[in-house]
Order: C-alpha cells, then sequence, then structure tokens
C-alpha cells in the first residue's frame, strides 16, 4: 500500500483503535457467556472465543467495520 501512496500506518492506527473500542463494547456480553459456560470455574480459564474483524477503506481513506 505504501508503494502505491496510501498511509498505511495510519491504516492500521485507525483498525486497532476501531479493534479495541469494539472489544470494550462486547466485553460485558463476553463475560456473560464465559460465566454461563462455565459457572464454578472462578479464574475463567476454561472457555474462549475465536474473534474476527472485517474491515473496509474507502476511496477517501476512512477505515470502516463491516
Amino acid at each position: 500500500m505504501k508503494s502505491l501512496g496510501y498511509k498505511a500506518h495510519q491504516y492500521w492506527s485507525d483498525i486497532k483503535d476501531i479493534i479495541i473500542k469494539t472489544m470494550i463494547a462486547g466485553q460485558p456480553h463476553l463475560q456473560h457467556e464465559y460465566r454461563m459456560a462455565q459457572p464454578n470455574n472462578l479464574a475463567n480459564n476454561m472457555c474462549f472465543e475465536i474473534l474476527g474483524f472485517d474491515f473496509m477503506i474507502d476511496a477517501q481513506g476512512k477505515v470502516f467495520l463491516l
């Protein structure tokens, strides 16, 4: 992307920011799901989820979470 004149470092910064905000917003739901799956596991170390994020960059360089 750099060779085509795009600001790749800014895109990555925007993507990281969106992921962090999304994880903060989803954390209460994930915590509840983990506790429901293993109610006797006080350490919360028996559950996991694989989370994925899809992004789009428009012609003006704005990053969107799909």
